[in-house]
């Protein structure tokens, strides 16, 4: 980038609605643009999953509506902080059995229709555990000590040119699993971002 043939240097580069997106060093930064699509959130409000805890939250997809997942995060605590793996995984069944509570659907936009997509968060692990379609996601998880500031994860999909994970159908799900590991005294919080169109 130059003016009158002159490199500039130090310079921010803008998008067109006027957000910073980096600077002339490293210009290829990809940002999200408003779509206009139905946009939904559900959060898991602090609470504490089961010992051995395998699928600990699920998004379920829609008879109705194509439901794409755009972010989910998790953070959290536990007694006396340690690693942790944590699983991103697509199942192809739904899960059965266990405790759970089915989270509240909200819409970033009011004149959104209901969401149609299925939150839950258990605190009794599921009997049985859905078809596994396949690992889409999996990292190393600093569960921090109680009292601590928790360590986090942020998992985005479809920002650089590739595709959100889509459920079609009440039978596929993407559920964060905690690899049957238990963490005594723990205290979670996930959040989840979808569209339906």
């Amino acid at each position: 980038m130059a003016i009158n043939d002159r490199p500039l240097k130090n310079c921010v580069l803008y998008n067109e609605v006027g957000n910073e997106i980096g600077t002339n060093a490293n210009p290829l930064v990809t940002y999200m643009v408003d779509t206009g699509k139905d946009t939904y959130a559900a959060v898991a409000t602090p609470f504490a999953y089961a010992a051995s805890g395998t699928d600990i939250f699920t998004i379920t997809g829609s008879n109705t509506r194509t439901v794409r997942i755009i972010r989910i995060s998790i953070t959290g605590t536990q007694t006396t902080g340690a690693m942790r793996d944590v699983f991103l995984i697509k199942r192809s069944a739904a899960n059965t059995g266990g405790t759970s509570i089915t989270l509240t659907n909200v819409p970033y936009d009011s004149n959104s229709i209901a969401a149609t997509a299925v939150v839950r968060r258990y605190t009794a692990n599921p009997s049985g555990l859905g078809a596994a379609v396949g690992t889409v996601s999996g990292s190393k998880f600093f569960l921090s000590g109680t009292g601590v500031v928790a360590g986090s994860i942020f998992v985005e999909f479809g920002p650089r040119y590739g595709q959100a994970i889509v459920l079609r159908g009440t039978s596929e799900l993407l559920a964060v699993n905690m690899n049957a590991v238990t963490s005594t005294g723990n205290s979670m919080t996930i959040s989840v971002e979808w569209t339906e169109e």
